[in-house]
């Protein structure tokens, strides 16, 4: 009976360190962040050439680092597609939003992300394709971009970048403290392209469990135009003899 309850003891000891060993595997799992993706037309969203759905959309999503491609949708016009590395960061919301047109010039959009700081008030990083936009928050000039605005009470604003020759970018933001709200916008040429951006997500900081619109730093795509080859030199025509 002894060896019996000895044994016995022995399997406890063994299926409970497997138990824990499991459990702390599960528990290293990387966190859950949120995506939200508009569009105008309408596109097909490719995450590491995985395709995750169409817009708009809004889901989670594993945290991490991405290469997000919107494929338009429609065959009526020639759109551009767009593409761009992202961060997707755990228990925040990372916000897309494009205007697709029928070149890189003629597109426009913006990704906002939220990043966790070491300081305890709210912060705004402001960058632009062209660089030198004016910023505007609440209709109060703020400098040029690429900014960091440091001295910005936590709340809810609009945020507008304008540069000569371009279409304005507007949307509603929500700065929090102990976050940086990193705003990156491409705007595109004057005359060719659509209004301006017409989501407004708000975006803020929030558990996994009610994941809130908010964003992790993200790369600008730079507006690139591909150069065509002119024609070929022609051999001038030989007199007569």
């Amino acid at each position: 009976m002894k060896k019996i309850a000895i044994i016995a003891g022995v399997l406890l000891v063994v299926l409970g360190g497997g138990f824990i060993l499991i459990r702390s595997q599960a528990g290293a799992k990387k966190g859950q962040a949120v995506l939200k993706v508009a569009s105008i037309p309408a596109t097909t969203i490719f995450l590491n050439n995985d395709n995750i759905g169409t817009t708009p959309f809004e889901n989670k999503v594993d945290a991490g680092e991405y290469t997000i491609k919107l494929v338009p949708e429609s065959t009526d016009q020639s759109l551009v597609s767009w593409e761009e590395k992202i961060k997707l960061e755990p228990n925040l919301l990372t916000y897309v939003n494009r205007d697709l047109g029928e070149s890189d010039l003629k597109s426009a959009g913006e990704v906002l992300t939220l990043e966790k700081t070491s300081g305890k008030e709210a912060q705004l990083a402001v960058l632009s394709v062209p660089d030198g936009a004016t910023i505007t928050i609440a209709g109060q000039e703020k400098g040029t971009t690429p900014q960091v605005i440091q001295d910005l009470p936590a709340g809810s604003y609009q945020l507008q970048v304008i540069a000569s020759g371009f279409v304005p970018r507007s949307v509603k933001i929500k700065t929090t403290a102990g976050y940086k709200l990193n705003a990156s916008f491409q705007l595109a040429v004057s005359g060719e392209t659509g209004a301006v951006s017409s989501p407004q997500p708000s975006t803020l900081p929030s558990p996994a469990s009610s994941v809130k619109p908010s964003v992790s730093p993200a790369t600008k795509a730079s507006p690139q135009t591909s150069a065509k080859p002119g024609g070929s030199p022609k051999a001038a025509a030989t007199p007569p003899a």
